[in-house]
């Protein structure tokens, strides 16, 4: 508590340059929309970010504010590391095999792998695709994560588990998700940009080394201490191996532009084979107690949502935030994308997010919503 004081108050000196760098849709006609979306990215303390506002039909507006390093402005086709919002998509990737007939749910997980992949503490218990997608299957992250030189076998002999039995309890886990992508592309027989191809089209790339030679990538920039780069866009790691040894992609390495991850979240909200995504598996406890964890989905009911039950995922890595929401009721949703800003919060989503939610989810459908 102190800590997050200290923090929102040291914050609250840093100046971020949140005038529109570019404006499309209900942010370009209407200016007083534009004023208060960078209202609330000022509030956020972004470095830089795209903000982009969808409905069931497609996106509404995106608008562009700031820097992503290097003296780049944020532009519409600025590219974003997604971090953990990578796993929301690559749960909808694993309903995609599952329907195909090539990823059994609640299969054991080792078969696909090709090794074992157990909690020692409970050495008969299969860890499952499900239990992965939903942070139930005891994993524990560790400085693993960290190693991508390592193949699959080798990060799960470093895994470190809880003494929860695997299926019982929610521990939030990006090597368990990491994981998880190594046996996707077990199952499908090929490496996870050809599945994500499959699922939604040609929309980002989980391999950042693919990006085309003239994309422009965000940097990820502490603002405490102040502008410290922390990932350089310019940097593209190595280049993919074989399908199945992949293993430190599918929680975090997902690369979209802004309205790439509109379309993909529109259709999350619209289309019913995704629908299972949004079932309740487990509530996060004490890390969170407003949101419950679907399959690898967020199931939030913050207070600033209104009464309504807003679905998403958030992304924290490298000093940047993102995040990104929608309401099926309503047909709704609203994502931001920064290259750096506040990352104060309590419990899990950071103020930012919870202001767009509370900014663009919460009301009824009026203001912004009109201009549609």
């Amino acid at each position: 508590m102190r800590y997050r004081g200290i923090y929102r108050f040291m914050a609250g000196f840093v100046c971020t340059d949140a005038s529109a760098g570019s404006a499309s849709g209900v942010f370009a006609s209407d200016g007083k929309a534009r004023k208060r979306a960078c209202r609330l990215i000022r509030r956020g303390r972004a470095v830089g970010a795209a903000l982009c506002l969808f409905d069931g039909e497609g996106a509404v507006g995106v608008l562009t504010a700031g820097s992503i390093g290097g003296g780049r402005r944020a532009l519409p086709s600025t590219w974003f590391r997604t971090a953990s919002i990578s796993k929301m998509v690559t749960a909808a990737l694993a309903l995609g095999l599952n329907r195909r007939g090539l990823l059994d749910m609640d299969g054991d997980i080792s078969e696909l792998l090709g090794f074992p992949l157990r909690n020692p503490k409970w050495p008969d218990v299969p860890i499952t695709a499900a239990m992965l997608l939903s942070h139930t299957a005891s994993v524990r992250d560790t400085d693993v994560l960290f190693h991508p030189e390592y193949s699959p076998a080798e990060a799960a002999e470093r895994l470190s588990f809880t003494a929860e039995e695997p299926g019982k309890a929610f521990n939030y886990s990006n090597e368990g998700a990491a994981l998880l992508g190594a046996a996707l592309e077990k199952a499908a027989g090929e490496d996870l940009d050809a599945i994500l191809r499959k699922e939604f089209g040609p929309v980002g790339t989980y391999f950042p080394s693919r990006l085309p030679s003239d994309a422009q990538l965000s940097d990820g920039i502490r603002i405490l201490p102040r502008k410290k780069t922390l990932f350089s866009g310019g940097a593209a790691p190595a280049a993919p191996r074989s399908p199945g040894e992949n293993w430190n992609r599918a929680h975090g390495g997902l690369c979209l532009r802004a309205e790439d991850l509109a379309g993909i979240a529109r259709v999350l909200m619209t289309d019913e084979k995704y629908r299972e995504m949004r079932d309740e598996v487990i509530p996060m406890g004490k890390r969170d107690p407003w949101i419950t964890e679907g399959k690898g989905i967020f199931v939030i009911r913050y207070p600033e949502s209104g009464g309504r039950v807003i679905y998403g995922h958030q992304g924290l890595a490298y000093g940047a935030a993102h995040g990104v929401f929608f309401d099926p009721v309503s047909q709704r949703g609203a994502l931001i994308l920064t290259s750096g800003c506040s990352l104060c919060r309590e419990y899990v989503l950071t103020d930012l997010n919870r202001a767009l939610i509370a900014e663009y989810l919460a009301p009824p459908e009026e203001g912004v919503w009109k201009k549609r």
